[in-house]
């Protein structure tokens, strides 16, 4: 009982910070890009390819990294929220990251959240990188509006 009053009180917290219920947004396929680099930069950056899974917001990512192929499971979610007493917004991005290439899946994640000084998004483009492969390299999200 202890744990849904929690998550109630959580998702409740939430909503009146936020002043709204999230909205959604939707990210094209064709604005997206995955980049790989090790942490010290001696692979540079190695465009990724992805692909939709049957989740809405999961993506299949595969990188070539020499002549291995570093497979990831990517969870996206940009929601929008408006703060209509204070006449702001905000997003929040979900970038959570399961690592396939080694036997045993390893997970990474982040939330993010950006507050804006107006009500109307204005996003243009989004650059958010995740440590991977035990902080030895991280993928780079690259999302650009349409």
């Amino acid at each position: 009982m202890s744990k849904i009053f929690f998550a109630f009180t959580l998702f409740l917290s939430t909503i009146l910070l936020a002043n709204s219920l999230p909205q959604s947004l939707s990210l094209e396929s064709r604005g997206i890009a995955f980049e790989y680099t090790t942490m010290e930069g001696s692979t540079g950056l190695i465009p990724c390819k992805h692909s939709k899974t049957s989740s809405p917001y999961d993506l299949d990512v595969e990188c070539m990294v020499g002549k291995e192929v570093h497979r990831y499971s990517v969870h996206l979610l940009l929601n929008f929220y408006t703060h209509q007493s204070e006449q702001k917004s905000s997003y929040e991005l979900l970038y959570w990251v399961t690592d396939y290439t080694q036997s045993k899946p390893v997970y990474s994640s982040s939330s993010t959240w950006i507050h804006n000084k107006t009500l109307v998004p204005q996003l243009d483009k989004l650059e958010v990188s995740q440590g991977i492969e035990q902080d030895q390299a991280y993928l780079k999200f690259t999302y650009q509006s349409p």
